[in-house]
């Protein structure tokens, strides 16, 4: 036991020695509380790395999960540019109208270059993205994708963009786009 400040004065808390995920977990935890507190707090205070860590950390834990959890991990993936996530955790919290304006604002792509040479995506036209907006983060998550294993499969935003020599244009609507 230690003992903690609570709102109810000083109380003793359960701190269990080792933390093993899925082991333990699930109602009854004494992680499981501990872990939505945290996600209650960072969603608060608009912390989304610490949002979008809880959530991870309270699926593989295996806590019960609520509706607000699935809808505050879903901002944070949107805002980090993960919108296919993004409409996967609205879906799970039962907005199916924020998932459907996802897929209405952002064009599906799916770029799949391992066996090519190496290639670069780059945004060419289109609005204007303003830095650290989630349709710039969506941008540089596909580029990271395709500097790394060189494979995307994701929403960008509509704009006019190439991969390599290839030039394509991303429409909103979900519309998807295969390439090579």
């Amino acid at each position: 036991m230690v003992w903690g400040l609570g709102l109810l004065g000083l109380m003793a808390v359960a701190q269990p020695d080792v933390l093993v995920p899925q082991a333990h977990a699930g109602k009854g935890s004494v992680v499981c509380p501990l872990l939505q507190a945290t996600f209650l707090d960072a969603y608060m205070v608009v912390d989304w790395a610490t949002v979008d860590d809880t959530y991870s950390d309270l699926e593989s834990w295996g806590c019960p999960m609520i509706s607000p959890n699935h809808h505050w991990g879903a901002v944070a993936r949107v805002y980090y540019g993960d919108i296919a996530m993004g409409i996967v955790r609205y879906e799970l919290a039962g907005q199916y109208d924020l998932a459907d304006d996802l897929r209405d604002a952002y064009g599906e792509v799916d770029l799949d270059y391992r066996f090519e040479a190496r290639h670069t995506l780059t945004r060419t036209g289109g609005r204007t993205l303003w830095p650290g907006t989630p349709q710039a983060n969506a941008v540089l998550l596909a580029q990271d994708a395709m500097d790394g294993p060189h494979k995307f499969h994701g929403y960008l935003p509509p704009g006019n963009y190439t991969v390599g020599n290839v030039g394509f244009v991303v429409v909103g609507g979900g519309a998807e786009i295969v390439l090579p």
